[in-house]
Formats: C-alpha cells, structure tokens, sequence
C-alpha cells in the first residue's frame, strides 16, 4: 500500500513535541514559583524571629538596669515595650491577648514594615 499524502504526520509530530515541552516547562515553573515563595516566607519568618528575640534581649537589659537601680520593674510603670529592627515592629505587654504570641506571660506582636 503506497501513501499518497504524508504531510499531516509532520504536524501531528510538531504538535505532540510542542504539548509535551510545554507540559514540562509548565511543571518546572510551578516547582520554581513554590519554591521562590517558600524562600520568602522562610526568609520573613527568620527575620521576624531574630527581631523578636533582640527586642527581648534589650526588654531584659532595661529590667537589669532597672532592678540593679532600685527602680520598679518596666511593666510595672509601662503597659507596653516597643522596639523596631531590620523592617519589623515589635511590640511586647503584659497580659492576655487573643491574637498575639503568649511567651512568659508575655504578648509579643510582630508587624512588617
């Protein structure tokens, strides 16, 4: 049996190529847009860590300058200890919260700028 017309196999052939190519390209840029907002969210979350943890530290310095003078402890006289690093605001009060993050009986708040 002779062929007579062969032209279509040619563009049949093209377009399975050009499906496939584009089903992978689809797949590595999906896995690169995840992965990209997985660094940001990880790089967010560490950088509001360490605000959080040098806001302590400096809350900790003023309470032992304060205790070392005599002076009544920070919250005593404060509801409220604010300190801004890196981007974030970080803002620490005594008591309970709903919506902040309850360490020591401390609740710490934690905004990007």
């Amino acid at each position: 049996m002779k062929q007579q017309n062969n032209k279509g196999s040619a563009l049949m052939q093209v377009l399975v190529l050009g499906a496939l190519i584009s089903t992978i390209v689809v797949v590595l840029l999906k896995f690169s847009v995840t992965r990209m907002a997985n660094m940001v969210q990880t790089k967010t979350l560490i950088g509001s860590n360490t605000a959080v943890q040098d806001c302590l530290t400096l809350l900790n310095e003023e309470e032992t300058r304060r205790i070392e003078s005599g002076i009544l402890p920070y919250f005593a006289d404060n509801t409220q200890y604010s300190c801004s690093f890196e981007g974030y605001d970080v803002t620490i009060t005594r008591g309970n919260t709903v919506y902040a993050t309850i360490v020591n009986g401390l609740n710490i708040d934690v905004t990007a700028n």
